[in-house]
C-alpha cells in the first residue's frame, strides 16, 4: 500500500536507466552483488501470464541487504499489487516497467517518518514507470512520473516507498 508523504524530493544525484548506479548499492550495507541476467529471468513474475509482465526481478521479493535499486523496483511494484484483489472492477494482475529511477541521496530517519525504522535511510526516489493493468481480454497502461520517499519499514523490514509531492499521470490508455 503507498502511503502519501508531504515531503518533496532533494538531492538527486545518480539517473539510473535499467542497468544500475555504480555498480548497484544494497540496502543497508554496501559491496552486495546484483542479480545476474540469468537470476532476474528466473525470478517470478505473477503480471507476466496475463500480458502485463514486470522488468526483470520486480515482482519478486528481495532479500534484506540485497541490491538496493532492485529492492526500490519492488517496492514501488508492491504499492500496486493490493489493486489485485479478485473483486469486480479490480485487475486480474498488474506489471511495472521502469523506463528511468534516480535515487537520491540518503538522508537519516530523523523521526520526520515513523513508519521507517529507526536506523533506515530515508532515499528520495524520482521514477518513470509503465504500470500495466490486466483484465480479462484486456490490458490498461498507465505512464507516471512519480516521486517517491523509500526506507526500510520499522514493521515488515522491508523497503517501502510511500508517493511524496509532484507525482502526475503522463498518459493514460
Amino acid at each position: 500500500m503507498l502511503k502519501l508523504h508531504s515531503a518533496g524530493v532533494v538531492g538527486m544525484s545518480c539517473l539510473v536507466l535499467l542497468s544500475g548506479c555504480g555498480g548497484g548499492s544494497s540496502g543497508s550495507g554496501a559491496g552486495a552483488q546484483a542479480p545476474s541476467p540469468t537470476d532476474l529471468a528466473a525470478m517470478p513474475d505473477p503480471g507476466a501470464a496475463q500480458g502485463c509482465p514486470s522488468d526483470p526481478g520486480v515482482a519478486a521479493a528481495q532479500p534484506a541487504g540485497g541490491n538496493r535499486e532492485l529492492a526500490i523496483k519492488h517496492a514501488i511494484y508492491s504499492g500496486y499489487t493490493s489493486w489485485v484483489s479478485g473483486g469486480q472492477g479490480a485487475p486480474l494482475a498488474i506489471g511495472v516497467t521502469f523506463q528511468a529511477l534516480q535515487v537520491g541521496d540518503a538522508m537519516h530517519n530523523n523521526a520526520n517518518y515513523p513508519a521507517a525504522a529507526d536506523d533506515s535511510d530515508i532515499i528520495p526516489v524520482h521514477s518513470a514507470h509503465t504500470l500495466c493493468k490486466a483484465f480479462t481480454g484486456e490490458q490498461h497502461h498507465v505512464v507516471w512520473d512519480a516521486n517517491y520517499v523509500c526506507y526500510i519499514s520499522r514493521v515488515s523490514h522491508d523497503w517501502e516507498c510511500g508517493d511524496a509531492a509532484g507525482t502526475r499521470m503522463v498518459s493514460s490508455d
